[in-house]
């Protein structure tokens, strides 16, 4: 979308640099001839550089560009790349030797749009001046429109996409009156003519906009503010413990970042960023399922499992290949375990049959998490490869994963420096919790997820649920495993490393956790 607007003016071209990825960006208006300016700081919480030089109480007569940025104020370090672009060019205030381009700038807030990590800084700046024409100009999501939102009254996940806009009016007579507006509004947008809401608060799941002048003027609003704010909140922390003895954390809902950046170390194909919501709360298991824990449901119910029935599964040979073992069950994977140890060799048919169990066992309905709500749940509020951060090398072993000690097992294979103990698995909740108090996110086991395996599509969604029917035994399509295992290295055992296999697959180094929808014990 473009528009003539501020550019019909005599001596002024407007710049943008665009930051699609992180959301951010910056917006430049030169005049090279220099302007006169004047200035109305308004707001609570101003990002301003410089804007004391449009006072007409100041004793510079001219600024030579203005520049909007988003970033908040990490942004304001864009105006060094317009002032360098302008000094190169012999543009600025003659002061002795010296040639000092005025630039005044201002920012708005954008972070956490897609990431809270946008630096807007010089180069973006200069950027933006090499991109300035005379002509019409980009409007909407570009320069420092780009991160811009409205209607944030109720938090961001109530928001409505904003922008940036120009317009101009010619009043006869040589006067022209132009305008460049980056709307980033924590209110609501109305029309001037007819007062209706153009742009607000989304309620009833988008369906309408809220009245947001009628609300900070309502007697109610303060305690409606703090139920919004609440309920965007997610509500984590409380622990129910089923009649199996599993505890259970729920896990309220919100939006998070699934995927990894382009420069995350360890990245794959097909995990490409986007922001996902959860919609509705969850319980899920603090730890995956014990070896104990499934000898129960053999016992009660003699079941025979995948690996049972045709006498194998999948093994580690001595160089970290894997082989089909004859032999390996989930009774004796190859190595000794004990009962508090995570049942491996168990295929996703038979997590499911353990869930069905469980699950008329108490009335309830229990089943694999979905992939969004694991990673969701893995990365417990963090935006770091794994959830202690992006660190590969510590002097605690934060997880069970393949490390020195498996490296001396294993030669050929990749790992952590750093030891945890263990060559095989451990005891359940044997390494630290996450944020949001759950264990063996990034080792120990890998876990099954309750969907089908498929590329990543929409850049936003909602749940991102594939979750099937109950399937049939003759299925083999690929169902998504998560986590890291102890036979993990640094690249698989990432928060947003995906994995995949049949649903009657089964390996030395995988389990599962279990999931209960959103109901009161």
């Amino acid at each position: 979308m473009q528009g003539e607007g501020v550019t019909r003016i005599r001596g002024l071209t407007v710049g943008h640099y665009t930051d699609r990825e992180g959301a951010t960006g910056c917006t430049v208006v030169l005049c090279e001839a220099g302007a006169v300016g004047g200035v109305d700081v308004r707001g609570a919480s101003p990002g301003t550089r410089e804007t004391d030089l449009l006072r007409p109480t100041k004793r510079a007569s001219e600024v030579h560009a203005v520049l909007l940025s988003g970033g908040s104020a990490f942004g304001l370090d864009a105006a060094g790349g317009v002032v360098r672009f302008l000094e190169e060019r012999g543009i600025g205030l003659r002061v002795g030797g010296a040639i000092v381009p005025n630039v005044p700038d201002a920012i708005l807030f954008d972070l956490g749009l897609v990431t809270s990590k946008v630096r807007p800084g010089p180069d973006e700046g200069y950027a933006a001046c090499l991109a300035a024409r005379d002509g019409p100009v980009a409007e909407g999501s570009v320069g420092a429109g780009t991160g811009a939102t409205v209607g944030k009254l109720l938090g961001p996940d109530y928001a409505v996409k904003g922008g940036i806009g120009t317009a101009c009016v010619d009043l006869g007579g040589g006067l022209v009156v132009g305008a460049i507006v980056a709307v980033n509004a924590i209110g609501g947008i109305y029309d001037p003519g007819t007062g209706e809401v153009v742009a607000g608060p989304r309620i009833d799941g988008g369906a309408q906009m809220e009245d947001s002048l009628g609300m900070v003027t309502s007697a109610d609003f303060v305690p409606r503010a703090a139920a919004a704010a609440a309920a965007a909140t997610p509500a984590h922390g409380r622990t129910i413990v089923n009649s199996l003895g599993q505890t259970l954390v729920f896990i309220g809902p919100g939006v998070f970042l699934m995927g990894s950046s382009v420069a995350e170390r360890g990245r794959s194909p097909g995990e490409d960023q986007r922001a996902v919501r959860i919609t509705k709360g969850f319980w899920i298991g603090v730890c995956e399922v014990t070896r104990g824990q499934f000898e129960a449901f053999v016992t009660t119910t003699g079941y025979t499992t995948d690996a049972q029935m045709e006498g194998w599964s999948h093994g580690l040979e001595s160089d970290g290949s894997w082989q089909q073992v004859k032999g390996l069950i989930w009774r004796d994977p190859g190595f000794a375990q004990t009962l508090d140890h995570p049942v491996v060799c168990v295929s996703r048919n038979d997590a499911l049959a353990f869930c069905r169990w469980l699950g008329g066992r108490e009335g309830r309905t229990y089943h694999l998490p979905t992939e969004a709500q694991w990673e969701y749940t893995c990365r417990a509020g963090s935006q770091t490869a794994y959830s202690w951060g992006d660190e590969i090398a510590r002097e605690h072993a934060p997880a069970n994963v393949a490390d020195t000690v498996w490296a001396s097992r294993f030669v050929e294979a990749d790992g952590f420096a750093l030891s945890d103990a263990h060559v095989y698995t451990s005891p359940v909740g044997t390494f630290p919790a996450n944020a949001w108090g759950l264990f063996d996110m990034h080792g120990n086991v890998q876990e099954w997820c309750r969907d089908h395996y498929a590329p990543y599509g929409a850049r936003k969604v909602v749940d991102l649920q594939r979750p099937p029917a109950e399937e049939a035994q003759a299925d083999r399509s690929p169902y998504v495993l998560r986590g890291g295992s102890f036979a993990s290295g640094p690249a698989a055992a990432r928060s947003a490393h995906r994995d995949a296999s049949p649903p009657h697959a089964r390996f030395v180094t995988l389990g599962f956790r279990i999931l209960l929808e959103e109901q009161e014990p």
